[in-house]
């Protein structure tokens, strides 16, 4: 939630929980964390405004993509999220492989 007002200006409605995830993994700074994901389903009204980019150096562009037209350079998780995001009740998307990066960038 935080991180959709702060990058793109909307605060989403918060849905369902569409799955976890709980990894161990070594740092870039060499110690071992843990860390857990929690995907939720979230939406904005139709009437929504576009989103912008804030004036900052950590975004370059914000935008809405359809699934199967994510950007290059799209982290495996948020690919992963988007997936499950669209998942319909009669077609469950299953990862046979989890993400292997264990931050989004």
């Amino acid at each position: 939630m935080r991180e959709c007002e702060e990058e793109t200006g909307l605060t989403p409605t918060l849905g369902a929980i569409l799955g976890t995830h709980s990894n161990t993994y070594v740092s870039r700074d060499g110690i071992e964390r843990h860390g857990i994901r929690i995907l939720y389903a979230a939406g904005l009204p139709d009437d929504a405004p576009k989103p912008t980019s804030p004036d900052d150096d950590e975004i370059d562009a914000v935008g809405w993509f359809p699934v199967d037209a994510l950007p290059p350079a799209t982290t495996e998780w948020a690919t992963l999220g988007a997936a499950l995001g669209s998942r319909t009740t009669t077609g469950i998307i299953e990862a046979a492989h989890p993400p292997t990066d264990p931050v989004a960038h």
